[in-house]
């Protein structure tokens, strides 16, 4: 989720911050690594990153349905709109 935070950057997309809570919804949000917490905020607070059944999964690997599903929130979420 970092690098995807990393390439959003690098293309001058911007994220809003989202509040302190932005992972609270999320039973598993402690388990989150430290140096990952700002990006997985940022991801779920602007609507990239969703979860599933509660939970975010963040030890877990992505899918590629899952990859798929979070480059097309970002196409049309961002890039569509410039």
């Amino acid at each position: 989720m970092l690098m995807i935070v990393r390439a959003l950057n690098r293309l001058g997309i911007p994220l809003t911050e989202p509040g302190e809570d932005a992972l609270a919804a999320f039973s598993d949000a402690g388990d989150v690594s430290a140096y990952a917490l700002g990006a997985v905020r940022l991801l779920v607070g602007n609507g990239v990153i969703e979860g599933s059944g509660g939970k975010i999964n963040p030890r877990s690997e992505a899918t590629r349905a899952e990859a798929a599903v979070i480059l097309n929130r970002i196409l049309t979420r961002f890039v569509d709109q410039k």
